[in-house]
């Protein structure tokens, strides 16, 4: 797990381990999370920056979690904060109504060609 760990600082460590340790209060009836259970969060993080993985543990532990929310919730956290880092909206803001609308008209077979 030592290997996972060697692209955050110091203090992102702290983060991190500061959010298993809530994780495990308050998502786990025994209070404790596995070693493999953390490898595995640890590895689905690899594919984010480590500015966007510690803002989401934080914005986490942050949020008046229940016994719901677990590590996939964060996983989501983390999606969102690259969409929004990339200016894509979660409800599709690069496209205008009119062409969303044009779109769902011509899956089902229609045309937006005006014929008069």
């Amino acid at each position: 797990m030592d290997e996972l760990l060697q692209r955050y600082g110091q203090s992102d460590k702290v983060v991190i381990k500061q959010f298993f340790d809530f994780l495990a209060l308050r998502t786990r009836k025994s209070g404790k999370i596995s070693d493999g259970v953390k490898k595995n969060q640890l590895v689905k993080w690899q594919k984010y920056p480590v500015p966007i993985v510690i803002r989401a543990l934080n914005i986490y532990m942050q949020k008046d979690v229940t016994l719901t929310m677990n590590e996939k919730y964060v996983l989501g956290i983390m999606r969102n904060l690259v969409k929004e880092d990339n200016g894509i909206g979660g409800s599709k803001q690069g496209i205008d109504e009119g062409q969303r609308i044009a779109a769902k008209y011509a899956d089902i077979g229609g045309t937006t060609e005006c014929d008069f």
